[in-house]
């Protein structure tokens, strides 16, 4: 059953909600991310794709209050 070890080996990737935005932009990049869950005191409060990093970055990057150059 392919579908079962599928899901034996998946490890999802986990922050807190006071994870840096550039921490997360690296993770995706580096560990090549779908998704991430936020967390808080072990529960699951949220999720962040890859769909809504871009749509953030895209967002704020004429933004004067956020700096796109962390993001590079």
């Amino acid at each position: 059953m392919l579908f079962e070890a599928l899901s034996y080996s998946f490890s999802p990737v986990t922050i807190s909600e006071q994870t840096p935005i550039a921490l997360v932009l690296e993770m995706f990049r580096k560990l090549g991310c779908r998704q991430v869950f936020v967390i808080r005191q072990g529960e699951l409060v949220g999720l962040i794709t890859k769909k809504d990093l871009l749509q953030f970055i895209y967002e704020t990057r004429n933004n004067d209050q956020t700096s796109y150059s962390q993001f590079k």
